[in-house]
Parts: C-alpha cells; structure tokens; sequence
C-alpha cells in the first residue's frame, strides 16, 4: 500500500468520524432551539376535571383574571382533548391535546390543563393555571403574589415547552 493510500484511508476515516459528531452536534443545537424554558403559575391540582373547573372560575373572579378554555374537553384515553373539528383542521389526529405556552408569550389567564403533558410534572392531574412565562420575567412574581393572598398553596414550576412542528 503506497503512502498516498494510507493517507485516502486516514483521511476518509477522519472525515466520516468528524461529519458524524457534526451532525450530532447540529442535531443537538436544533433540539435545544425546540424547546423553550416555561414557568408555569399552578393554583391547584386535581385528578377531577369538573372539580378544576370550578375552581378555575372561582379563581378567575377573585382575581379578575381572563379565561381560555381553548375549548377542551375531557378525554376517557388522553385526559383532555381539543375539539375533533380543531383537531383535524391542524392536520392532527383526534384526540389531539396541546400544551399551553407553545407560543412563546407571557400570559395571565385561567386554564385547565393536563399535568402528564408537561415535561417533569406528575401524571394523571387537571392542573389550574393563572400564568406562564418566561422564567426572568418578574410578571410571573408579581402573579404569584397577588394569588397567594387567595391561594397560600400556589408555586410556580419550570418546565420545557416543545415549541417545533407537531406533526
């Protein structure tokens, strides 16, 4: 084997070695920008769905906040689902459920939600949330503190929201 085809193999190995890591790395930097740190505001978590409902208008009214239901609806299999016509029309499955906080902004307003489709959040709850955001935003604080002076129990937790293509 001459010189010049040790070097070809030498350097066909490095360069399939190196185009690998750099593709891990790049996959790797493409799924950090796929999910976005999200805080999350929870007043109360239950495993009764119409028991989170009541207590999200109650904590609505006392805190004269907003409401978005996104017109969810309980699931027997998935725990909550949006509509079957919302579904489809997003080219999903039924039954679909997405997260709250996909779209990156800061809100304030009540909602029920799904604990198990939150990443690091216990299984099997209907969660009553007040607010999400960007964990420096001091909004978040100042959330909290206006619900304590109703809800003593309500925490913020931090979580990662999938903010890529769904389908």
């Amino acid at each position: 084997m001459t010189l010049l085809n040790r070097f070809i193999i030498i350097f066909s190995f490095v360069a399939i070695s190196v185009s690998g890591q750099v593709v891990d790395s790049n996959d790797s930097l493409q799924q950090e920008y796929l999910w976005k740190k999200q805080s999350f505001l929870i007043l109360k978590s239950t495993r009764d769905y119409n028991e989170a409902r009541v207590f999200a208008a109650n904590a609505r009214k006392l805190l004269n906040a907003g409401s978005d239901d996104r017109d969810l609806e309980q699931h027997d299999g998935l725990g909550l689902t949006l509509p079957k016509s919302v579904c489809l029309e997003e080219g999903d499955t039924y039954p679909c459920y997405v997260v709250r906080g996909r779209d990156g902004q800061d809100s304030l307003w009540t909602s029920v939600d799904l604990s198990s489709a939150y990443t690091g959040f216990a299984n099997g709850y209907f969660i009553v949330i007040l607010a999400h955001g960007n964990p420096e935003n001091p909004f978040l604080r100042e959330a909290l503190d206006r619900a304590h002076k109703f809800f003593p129990d309500a925490y913020l937790k931090l979580t990662e929201v999938y903010i890529g293509c769904m389908h």
